[in-house]
């Protein structure tokens, strides 16, 4: 497989966009594949061109996961963590204190195996955001203090 042209100035613009990733909120969720690529995005006639070729081209798309986890590598850290969890609601429900809903692993009376929400013993046994079975254990282990 070649690379052409189109696909290293694609590159080479994405690249020089780095500082831009962390406070461009557009660019940001395009690069992560959460919007499609628009004009309005990017009135800037090259940025949109290396946005909207890098959207379309697998092995450009290839290219950039893999400099975004060089450039970023908390992303590689977040991604093993999320798939821990059923989704990433519950990930947020089980590991953010200020969650709204907090879902918390433990054994109820010390002995039977409970998911409570809130801090309620509630038995659940579905996550209540993308419908899978809850495991009969924590989806992570406690950290030793």
């Amino acid at each position: 497989m070649t690379t052409d042209e189109t696909c290293l100035a694609a590159r080479q613009t994405m690249a020089s966009m780095r500082d831009r990733i962390d406070g461009d909120a557009a660019l940001k969720l395009t690069l992560e594949g959460m919007i499609a690529v628009e004009e309005a995005h990017f009135p800037d006639r090259t940025t949109y061109e290396a946005m909207a070729h890098i959207e379309e081209c697998a092995a450009c798309q290839r290219w950039s996961a893999s400099w975004l986890d060089a450039q970023f590598p908390e992303r590689v850290t977040h991604r093993e963590r999320l798939s821990k969890y059923c989704c990433i609601h519950m990930l947020a429900a089980a590991t953010h204190p200020d969650a709204e809903v907090r879902f918390a692993f433990g054994l109820f009376r010390g002995e039977d195996a409970c998911w409570s929400i809130n801090e309620h013993y509630a038995f659940a046994r579905f996550c209540p955001w993308c419908g899978q079975q809850l495991p009969n254990q924590a989806f992570e282990p406690e950290p030793i203090a």
